[in-house]
């Protein structure tokens, strides 16, 4: 049995006798950080044939992001990782003596934002009939799939070698480039393998490929192993490309495109919900992700729907149709096109003019104002985010989107990372009003104006009193002042 605990060490238990097999490993140089470096959401993933456990740790924004983007061959990952330690997020640890064999290249991502990375997809190991174990995973490399080139464009599906003779060329924890539909390194999907089928779940659809040529002579980034396409799955489909609704099939055989005003596509597949804006959002349930048993197919989306899929012509259904969906209109910040912010019925009354940010979630759909004192301020490049906690997730924000920083005034910053805005700052107390509506399973007003923005009181700062014996006061006494 392998463990891996809090303290980043992996441990090696004799099922027999409960006693070590060898002392804990630390594989990473790093150590636990809540939040930022840990194991936490992750497994062991076992290659039973080479004898080695793979262990995978979750590192920071700030080692993923803002970064170059990954080299677009083996040995010059080796030189950035070796170089680089804070960026290995990926071990292979000899399940007989705790040793460290080789340097995985692969690099870290996941389905981060706001200065928030996850611990990202595990590796998958697979046994083929000729004996051969190879570990399948999400990996980093050029050449970028989309443009401009930087670290959020070089993700992909990779082939990871675990010794130094099953493809020649290639030693172990050397990776090979594999053609699969794109997603972004702080989106990247979470992996299942059923046969020669590659499966990813990402937040807004299901992409699925079918290893069809990994023969030695592929493998690079200029020649990758070739998969071809399966049908993949939407969350929901605009009415374009040729694709009409049809409740019975919901399959596009001309391929599918994300709904809410999205530059991404997919080859043909099946949709779930018709032309509803950001509905992963409104119902936002974490990745999806894929089961393969007995037969089916299982996908369950980000919205917590599931889908069952078995072998047949996805034209020729004659069930009966689904019940349609209701369709919200709600703001898209990403979109030129979006329709403008619209309330949808409430379910519940109006309440008070001014709520508090935690109560936020309950006032979906309404236009309200809502107060709160920042403690989380971020610019990511494409939004602003004003948080009321610290971590964020779970809890109301408010996004200023990078269309609208003009509206703002010069003094409102445009740098990624973590460079706190010099127009609002923690410590402030604001009031924001819009509609109120979801991202990713949580609360937020889209603020498009300065307008929509108020500030109640500016920074609370710590001040020092002098002595006042008849108010009780002690020397050295600080008392909290808000500055105005």
């Amino acid at each position: 049995m392998v463990v891996v605990t809090q303290n980043l060490n992996v441990h090696c238990i004799n099922n027999a006798n409960g006693q070590p097999r060898w002392s804990p490993v630390k594989p990473c140089s790093y150590n636990y950080i809540s939040g930022t470096n840990e194991a936490l959401w992750g497994w062991p993933v076992i290659a039973e044939q080479h004898g080695l456990v793979l262990v995978k740790y979750r590192i920071s924004w700030d080692e993923v992001l803002g970064r170059a983007p990954f080299p677009d061959n083996n040995a010059a990952i080796r030189s950035r990782i070796t170089s680089t330690p804070s960026e290995q997020c990926l071990f292979a640890v000899s399940l007989d003596n705790g040793t460290i064999p080789y340097v995985c290249n692969v690099g870290h991502g996941g389905w981060g934002d706001g200065g928030y990375m996850p611990m990202g997809p595990m590796p998958v190991v697979k046994n083929f009939a000729n004996g051969d174990e190879i570990a399948y995973v999400i990996m980093r490399g050029s050449p970028c799939l989309q443009d401009p080139c930087d670290a959020r464009w070089d993700s992909r599906f990779g082939e990871m070698l675990l010794d130094n003779t099953t493809v020649s060329g290639y030693t172990g924890g050397d990776v090979r480039w594999m053609t699969n539909t794109f997603f972004p390194t702080d989106e990247q999907a979470f992996l299942t393998m059923a046969g020669d089928d590659m499966l990813g779940a990402h937040w807004c659809f299901g992409l699925a490929h079918r290893i069809s040529d990994r023969s030695a002579s592929r493998g690079t980034g200029t020649n990758p192993i070739t998969m071809t396409n399966l049908p993949h799955i939407m969350e929901s489909q605009r009415p374009n490309q040729g694709c009409t609704q049809d409740n019975v099939r919901h399959y596009c055989s001309n391929g599918l495109v994300n709904c809410c005003s999205d530059w991404r596509a997919t080859p043909a597949g099946f949709w779930i919900y018709w032309n509803i804006d950001a509905v992963y959002d409104r119902y936002w349930n974490d990745y999806a992700a894929w089961v393969v048993s007995d037969g089916l197919v299982l996908y369950r989306s980000n919205t917590g729907a599931v889908v069952a899929l078995e072998n047949g012509n996805p034209l020729a259904m004659n069930d009966s149709p689904w019940e349609c969906e209701t369709q919200f209109a709600l703001y898209d910040p990403d979109g030129s096109d979006a329709p403008a912010p619209s309330a949808r019925t409430p379910r519940c009354d109006d309440g008070p003019a001014v709520i508090s940010y935690a109560e936020a979630g309950r006032y979906d759909g309404l236009e309200k104002t809502v107060e709160g004192t920042l403690r989380y301020v971020f610019n990511n490049g494409k939004t602003v985010l004003l948080a009321f906690q610290e971590p964020h997730f779970g809890t109301f924000k408010v996004q200023i989107p990078k269309m609208s920083w003009r509206t703002f005034g010069e003094t409102f910053g445009s740098e990624i990372g973590r460079n706190r805005e010099t127009l609002y700052r923690e410590g402030m107390t604001i009031r924001a009003t819009g509609l109120i509506q979801f991202y990713q399973g949580d609360p937020v007003i889209y603020a498009t104006s300065p307008s929509h923005i108020q500030v109640v009181r500016e920074l609370v700062r710590l001040l020092p009193v002098e002595r006042r014996d008849d108010a009780g006061f002690l020397d050295g006494l600080w008392r909290m002042l808000l500055v105005r």
